[in-house]
């Protein structure tokens, strides 16, 4: 691994429509007539787990090092990852403190608040929709980053074919426990369990490591454009075609490995859908997609609560549901620009010899 870092500019566009299909699952899909552009529309919480993956793998590619250790220490890398999710997370907290919940009237914000602003609400499920219910994989994520300075040398100091099989155990892990996580006592929300999506976010990792490992050719643009559009487009027809039985498993871990072999792919920089992802207003609104994730939510909120009008009714309005992307995407960008960029600079302990993730 180099000593410093390029930019992966298409992994960032992709981060714009990962966020604009969660958006979607919560407040768009009652638009879509029944069929499978309503199946996939619904399976839009997918775009969650492929955030994992994608954290996993973004993580390595900036903090790995040449011997497989951590460039700049665990301590910085909590300041620099405090800095870049924290000060959104909790202004999003804020303003959703501010309004009514029109989805969950009945949550117990008391009960919830205290273990939102300590990012651990995903390990008791009851509390992950009492305030700002996208913040839950934050927490998941808050887990992952207390291990990954624990988890990044030993993943990376695997050989290519062990980091192969370890994709492979954990995918098949994870999916069989998924399945019948219900049936074993481990509850109707196992999937939000941080130790539960754990497996991803290493798949990201193990997926950085053998790319970083590539040998041999580099990949021509023809080939980069087949594999990329062959591998989304499974996922994708998965999500809109699978039997309902398959639903939740694909929404967790069971999309991982095509997750991973999709990032890899687009990091090569190579190709025409990774020359239109890598667009200049694609990357800034990837870069402002974070923003947008963490505060949709709370901007369908506002706005329900301006517009006076019941809930059941605005789902199902287009014009509302327009009116909404347009600001909430507004929003992610003055965001990202005025609170996000300089709250990071202010509080990231800056680290020679590696660029910041994105």
């Amino acid at each position: 691994m180099a000593a410093k870092r390029p930019a992966l500019p298409a992994l960032t566009g992709m981060r714009f429509f990962a966020a604009l299909a969660v958006l979607s699952v919560h407040f768009g899909r009652w638009l879509v007539p029944l069929g499978p552009w309503h199946t996939l529309v619904g399976h839009g919480g997918a775009a969650v787990g492929f955030f994992f993956v994608l954290s996993g793998f973004i993580l390595t590619y900036t903090y790995g090092t040449p011997d497989q250790a951590m460039r700049g220490g665990a301590l910085a890398f909590y300041r620099a990852r405090f800095a870049r999710v924290y000060p959104v997370y909790l202004l999003a907290l804020l303003f959703m403190l501010c309004l009514p919940d029109p989805i969950f009237p009945a949550a117990s914000r008391s009960a919830a608040l205290l273990p939102t602003l300590g990012l651990v609400q995903a390990w008791d499920g009851s509390l992950i929709q009492a305030i700002n219910d996208p913040g839950w994989s934050l927490s998941a994520e808050a887990f992952f980053y207390t291990l990954f300075p624990l988890l990044l040398p030993i993943c990376l100091r695997l050989s290519r074919r062990q980091q192969v099989w370890l994709i492979a155990v954990l995918w098949l892990g994870a999916g069989l426990v998924q399945r019948d996580a219900a049936l074993i006592g481990l509850g109707d929300q196992f999937d939000v369990l941080p130790l539960a999506r754990l497996p991803e976010f290493i798949i990201g990792i193990v997926a950085c490591g053998l790319w970083a490992k590539r040998g041999g050719p580099v990949w021509s643009a023809g080939r980069c454009d087949l594999v990329a559009l062959s591998t989304g487009g499974t996922a994708l027809g998965l999500l809109a075609f699978a039997p309902p039985a398959w639903g939740q498993v694909l929404l967790t871990d069971g999309l991982a490995p095509l997750w991973a072999l999709l990032l890899g792919t687009l990091a090569l920089g190579r190709g025409r859908i990774a020359a239109i992802l890598g667009t200049r207003a694609l990357v800034t609104l990837g870069a402002a997609s974070y923003s947008l994730y963490i505060l949709h939510w709370p901007i369908w909120c506002g706005l329900a609560a301006l517009s006076g009008r019941p809930t059941p009714i605005l789902l199902g309005a287009g014009w509302f549901f327009g009116a909404y992307v347009l600001i909430a995407v507004g929003a992610s960008l003055l965001v990202y620009r005025a609170v996000e960029e300089p709250a990071r600079k202010a509080l990231r302990v800056r680290v020679a010899g590696f660029a910041h993730p994105p």
